[in-house]
């Protein structure tokens, strides 16, 4: 069990310039969320992780077409949600790992029957690493999401995209790291990945 409270940002307040309006009456939001999970080993080096969860969620905040061009945040009454996460790691050699993170979610805003404005129904993360984190490693992955909506009528649909990403790390001395990483290597501009 789980309860949270966000205040509104500041940007989120008073923000004005030519892609976002700040909402000054916006009230704090309120989740309580209801969580269950696993982690259960399958064989010597896989691991399977499950979280079931249900939320209520009441003022919350979410971000909305504003004059064709802009987004404005909004407090939305009532809504609700539920799904599951799963994530299986499979490390059959000290110098690879491979794992996935993903996750389905149902939402509903209780005055619309809609989905929560930017919640996916599916979203998830996948990556394939070949090198040890504690020396030198490439990593290349996919973050990948389904269809959503932008509106809190579920109007404005979202396309489904996936964004390949690859990573580079190194130790240069004991406790100095170098990275470098080229994120949207395929340059998806519908992307709307937050």
């Amino acid at each position: 069990f789980m309860r949270t409270q966000r205040l509104p940002t500041f940007m989120e307040l008073y923000a004005q310039n030519s892609f976002f309006v700040g909402n000054p009456s916006l009230e704090k939001e309120s989740i309580i969320d209801f969580e269950l999970g696993a982690t259960i080993k399958i064989q010597q080096h896989t691991r399977l992780q499950l979280t079931s969860f249900l939320g209520y969620l009441s003022d919350f905040i979410v971000d909305v077409p504003f004059l064709a061009t802009m987004l404005r945040p909004v407090n939305i009454d009532t809504a609700r949600r539920y799904g599951i996460d799963a994530t299986i790691t499979f490390e059959p050699l000290s110098w690879l790992m491979i794992e996935s993170k993903n996750g389905l979610l149902k939402s509903t805003i209780n005055s619309t029957d809609a989905p929560l404005p930017h919640a996916p129904w599916f979203s998830g993360l996948s990556k394939i690493r070949f090198g040890t984190e504690d020396f030198a490693s490439i990593t290349l992955q996919s973050r990948y999401r389904g269809e959503s909506f932008a509106t809190l009528h579920g109007s404005l649909r979202s396309k489904p995209y996936a964004l390949v990403d690859a990573l580079f790390s190194t130790n240069v001395l004991e406790h100095i790291g170098l990275s470098l990483s080229v994120s949207n290597i395929f340059n998806v501009k519908t992307a709307r990945d937050t």
